[in-house]
């Protein structure tokens, strides 16, 4: 609980633009992995073999495209997105499935 009053004390003090820059680092982080999760889930074996860095890079990008937008994770269509995300940006995790 201490740490949770120290980080609020910590947001109270910074800028708006400096509170945006980390609402947006934390949301492309948990994007990312959720991104990943989604790949896991629904396309378990067209990633099955690919590099693990490459995929996490493809991920990446992914979240970071997602978290500059104007989405929110509230927004409702959150998971639909992402998928939506992965699938504009299917011919690249076609190339990093297939670089193994």
């Amino acid at each position: 609980m201490q740490a949770k009053e120290k980080l609020e004390g910590f947001i109270e003090n910074i800028s708006d633009a400096e509170k945006e820059a980390l609402y947006r680092a934390l949301l492309k982080y948990k994007a990312k992995k959720d991104v990943y999760k989604l790949l896991q889930d629904r396309l378990p074996a067209m990633i099955e073999g690919a590099e693990d860095e490459m995929l996490l890079t493809f991920c990446e990008k992914i979240a970071d495209i997602y978290a500059y937008s104007n989405h929110t994770e509230e927004d409702a269509s959150y998971w639909l997105s992402l998928e939506d995300l992965i699938r504009n940006h299917c011919d690249e995790l076609f190339e990093v499935c297939n670089a193994a």
